[in-house]
């Protein structure tokens, strides 16, 4: 089942498209896959308990977990974007001002949960 979920969340980071521009869509698509990352080992490891610590369970769960919040924050995103486009902003500049958005936002959600891993 993990094998599913991962396969799935392979396709929507590498697949979807996000600003339409290939380069792009591999940046935002690297900054999401952390922040799903780092929301879904916090909520797995702090469900641990209720999982029963069983590998398999939580495994699934992770993916699980992680597949449900790419696709909100790739919605999310994809709407930003657009809605800069439609103000004139331009392509470039929405692109810019999405990747410092997002990388704040993950910094910010690795110091409140505690992750000492450095992604960058």
């Amino acid at each position: 089942m993990k094998r599913i979920f991962a396969a799935i969340h392979l396709v929507i980071i590498s697949c979807v498209v996000l600003t339409g521009n290939d380069i792009y869509d591999k940046v935002l698509g690297g900054i999401i896959s952390v922040m799903s990352y780092i929301y879904a080992f916090r909520l797995t490891g702090k469900s641990a308990y209720r999982l029963g610590f069983n590998p398999i369970l939580m495994s699934t769960t992770y993916w699980i977990i992680k597949t449900v919040i790419d696709f909100f924050i790739i919605i999310s995103t994809r709407a930003i974007y657009l809605n800069m486009i439609e103000r004139n902003i331009s392509s470039t500049g929405a692109f810019i001002i999405l990747t410092v958005f997002l990388i704040i936002i993950a910094e910010i959600l690795k110091s409140s949960t505690g992750l000492k891993k450095k992604y960058w």
